[in-house]
């Protein structure tokens, strides 16, 4: 899982058995219901690189709660 201070967000990708492999990915963001944060960005890094802003999708998930929300593939970075 994905940590943030302040927070006890997690990020986890929701599979899809009829999912193409250039489609989006559907990612489950919860929050912590004693979480001061509600805003997540969520995109993908090849490891090498620190992920651009830009290409990141903004989750609004209040305390307490989860939501699921489709992230576009980067570029590069299909599943063989």
């Amino acid at each position: 899982p994905i940590t943030v201070e302040g927070s006890n967000a997690s990020a986890q990708i929701v599979s899809s058995e009829n999912a193409a492999p250039d489609d989006s990915v559907r990612v489950r963001v919860t929050n912590s219901a004693d979480s001061n944060h509600d805003q997540f960005y969520v995109g993908w890094s090849d490891g090498r690189a620190v992920p651009d802003a830009n290409d990141s999708v903004a989750f609004f998930v209040p305390a307490g709660t989860s939501r699921v929300l489709p992230v576009p593939r980067g570029a590069n970075l299909l599943a063989d």
